[in-house]
């Protein structure tokens, strides 16, 4: 995506079209800023600043423009530049001071998270920053924009971790995750994980947790998406010594669900040699009688 708006501001550019070039510029910037790592945030800096300052010479003060300034802002955030967040945010503000009180809703969402994200690096008050982001994920929900209610469920997951609010934000993200997987947003998704991956200790990408290999076959069968009486099936064993095992393993992986379980599945997965072989996890979803097997 962020190649493609890279052509399109390009083109846009030698074909003297300043409004196409703007709008390419902002999805570059979106594109740019969903990546959440310093290098995308800057890049998303550099692009969303030339389409502020286009804007500021066509007099644009539409919804797009907001949506912008909002996103520049939480890019200037995601690099501690919290001076130059609050200088677009008050620009942002004056552009929609006068709209109709029903129009550009989305932007205004838009302007909110931003709003609550600096309220929130600045320790601000955790009322106010919750209420911003609770209004703007009702208005996106209401609205029917699924990634930019993901991206506020997000941002407010990550401001109730950081408040030790895990059983809410542990709702928040998982939602967030959904919402970013069934429309196949990548990035999107990889941060939601990396958010959840702060909430649940025992996930830390890293974190050596030793297993017995008794409680590996559970574990792995488990998250496979076997059942109690499935995995005792399999492994010839009572459900009530698979229910003993599985709260074993929750205890030192420090997860609480088998989604959670599978993840760390999946870690290990992605951070085997392989050889060429299919992973565990997904050979077992096709037929756990087939995982069993492949560990015999």
């Amino acid at each position: 995506a962020a190649g493609l708006a890279a052509e399109a501001a390009a083109g846009s550019a030698t074909d003297g079209d300043l409004l196409f070039r703007i709008r390419a510029l902002g999805v570059l910037g979106d594109a740019e800023l969903l990546t959440g790592t310093a290098a995308g945030a800057a890049q998303a800096v550099e692009a969303l600043q030339q389409a502020r300052e286009l804007s500021a010479s066509m007099e644009l003060a539409d919804p797009d423009q907001v949506r912008r300034l909002a996103d520049l802002a939480e890019a200037e955030l995601q690099l501690g530049d919290l001076g130059a967040a609050a200088a677009g945010l008050r620009e942002a503000q004056a552009a929609c001071a006068d709209w109709p009180a029903e129009w550009g809703r989305s932007a205004r969402a838009a302007l909110d998270r931003a709003r609550a994200l600096l309220l929130a690096a600045e320790s601000g008050p955790a009322d106010r920053v919750t209420a911003l982001l609770s209004g703007a994920a009702e208005s996106l929900r209401e609205l029917g924009l699924p990634l930019d209610l993901a991206r506020t469920l997000l941002a407010r997951g990550a401001v109730e971790r950081r408040n030790r609010h895990r059983t809410a934000a542990r709702t928040l993200l998982a939602e967030a995750e959904l919402l970013a997987r069934e429309r196949g947003a990548l990035p999107l998704l990889a941060r939601v994980q990396a958010e959840q991956r702060r909430l649940d200790p025992g996930e830390r990408t890293g974190e050596a947790v030793e297993l017995t290999p008794s409680e590996s076959r559970v574990a792995r069968l488990a998250a496979s998406g076997a059942t109690n009486r499935e995995v005792a099936a399999i492994l010839f064993v009572s459900v009530k010594t698979v229910e003993g095992t599985l709260s074993r393993v929750y205890r030192k992986l420090g997860v609480r669900s088998r989604t959670a379980l599978a993840r760390w599945a999946e870690t290990l997965d992605q951070a085997a040699d392989g050889g060429g072989h299919e992973s565990f996890t997904r050979t077992a979803r096709v037929n756990p009688l087939m995982g069993r097997a492949a560990t015999s």
